[in-house]
């Protein structure tokens, strides 16, 4: 009794086995029909040819399908190297959002502690100094508790800082010049103007410090754009070739078309003439790159007076001029916003054009 049970059940695994198989035989036996006698005009999909790879040498299809059956695997494997390719390129784009999310948030916490170091600063200032103790206390505070608020150090917040050291320079210069020595000092990524107390952002870059905003100390030959001081705020201003010599503060200079060209090479652009693209560095050293560097597009001011170029060219004076002309012209970098380009020109010095300092 057990032998036939046993029997019985081996007897109907065969049967379901022979019956998958013939279910699956007829069904490629009917792709084959489909595509033989109705002339289907798409390509086989992956189950299809699962299904006609088991029978193939069985049904023997006739030349035309063979070369459907062909085309449909190049098909199926170019499809497939697309949608790995895209997985990649997604893999990359992610990668590096969250490279520049890290840097991002490494930059604010450096801004948020340095933002503390000046508010201590600021404040044992303030409350030393006997005849002005309350007026620098309340801006102190007010600094310290935008900067706690805020969480960076903004805008207002340099300006304000600025106002108060512009104060001190003005009833104490001697004691305004050991301060702001001291600050410098302490404060590495941050550099005061002693000439006129305006902060400026600064960073590393090729083993040297750059400012990381654009130079806004008013001089003999330098102008705002358009003349209007909000965007002396925000651009800095227009200097001629000559002016910009001399206007860096004291421990910092214009920086040569070498320094230029070398800061550049380490982010892929190469500044060496008009023809160069160096859309690698563009991209880096502008506004809101990796580099921290943030490159304004600050415009121009032609030698007839008038403005253009806000928003689309940031030209940036080099301490070298331009031999070929007999010292006329001199060079300039080029950040053009059209064709996201870095370039290397050689202009009149009488051009206003942006400045950017490096520490000596």
């Amino acid at each position: 009794m057990r032998y036939e049970l046993k029997h019985d059940k081996l007897a109907a695994q065969i049967y379901n086995l022979a019956s998958t198989e013939a279910k699956a035989r007829r069904k490629a036996e009917n792709i084959y029909h489909m595509y033989d006698e109705i002339g289907a005009a798409r390509l086989f999909t992956q189950e299809e040819l699962d299904y006609l790879a088991r029978f193939q040498s069985v049904l023997r299809p006739k030349e035309n399908l063979l070369a459907i059956i062909e085309k449909s695997k190049q098909e199926l494997s170019r499809a497939q190297r697309e949608a790995e390719a895209r997985e990649k390129e997604r893999l990359e784009r992610e990668k590096e959002l969250v490279q520049k999310v890290k840097i991002r948030q490494q930059r604010i916490s450096w801004v948020i502690g340095t933002a503390g170091v000046i508010a201590l600063i600021l404040l044992s200032y303030a409350i030393i100094q006997s005849n002005r103790a309350t007026e620098n206390k309340r801006v102190a505070d007010e600094m310290r508790q935008n900067m706690e608020r805020k969480g960076l150090l903004t805008k207002e917040m340099k300006m304000e800082f600025a106002d108060v050291i512009s104060s001190m320079m003005q009833k104490e210069p001697v004691a305004a010049d050991a301060y702001i020595s001291e600050l410098n000092k302490k404060l590495s990524s941050i550099l005061i103007d002693p000439r006129d107390g305006r902060l400026y952002e600064t960073v590393e870059l090729n083993g040297k410090y750059w400012m990381a905003e654009n130079l806004n100390y008013r001089t003999e030959n330098s102008w705002l754009y358009e003349n209007k001081p909000e965007n002396g705020d925000e651009y800095g201003r227009l200097y001629t070739w000559d002016a910009a010599m001399k206007a860096c503060p004291p421990g910092w200079s214009l920086p040569s078309a070498l320094e230029w060209r070398r800061m550049a090479q380490s982010f892929g652009g190469v500044v060496e003439d008009s023809k160069d693209k160096g859309a690698g560095a563009y991209e880096a050293l502008s506004k809101n790159g990796e580099s921290n560097f943030d490159a304004l597009l600050g415009g121009i001011r032609l030698v007839t007076g008038s403005f253009k170029r806000l928003g689309e060219n940031g030209q940036y004076w080099s301490s070298i001029e331009d031999r070929k002309v007999s010292g006329e012209k001199a060079i300039l970098i080029n950040f053009d916003g059209e064709t996201e380009s870095l370039q290397h020109y050689a202009y009149s010095k009488e051009l206003g054009a942006s400045c950017r300092c490096v520490k000596e």
